[in-house]
């Protein structure tokens, strides 16, 4: 199976979004920082401010020690990597892309 590859942007910062619904095309363990450096660089990769991989909460390994008893209520997590492969914390910008792709791919 080739893996959905998709590129958007939120108000100027521009990502490549890998969209992973059923938590297997995408593990966390195969996003490592150099793969991430390498999508986003923009002259040998796709180019991009970060990575957005959307997947359901309960496919992130520490979801359940991070959200405790809410993690009923997260159906869905926005795993953020920076353009360097450092994880991101928060993002406005990529929130906004991340409930367009969410919309779009018919997962809300």
């Amino acid at each position: 199976m080739v893996p959905r590859v998709l590129l958007g942007h939120g108000t100027e910062n521009d990502f490549v979004v890998l969209p992973d619904p059923d938590g297997s095309v995408w593990p966390a363990d195969r996003l490592d920082p150099e793969l991430v450096r390498r999508l986003c660089d923009r002259r040998a990769g796709l180019g991009g401010d970060g990575v957005l991989r959307v997947v359901p909460s309960r496919h992130v390994p520490d979801a359940a020690a991070v959200l405790g008893e809410a993690l009923s209520q997260c159906e869905w997590f926005m795993d953020h990597r920076n353009a360097d492969g450092s994880y991101a914390e928060m993002c406005g910008n990529g929130v906004r892309l991340f409930l367009h792709v969410l919309l779009a791919e018919g997962l809300l």
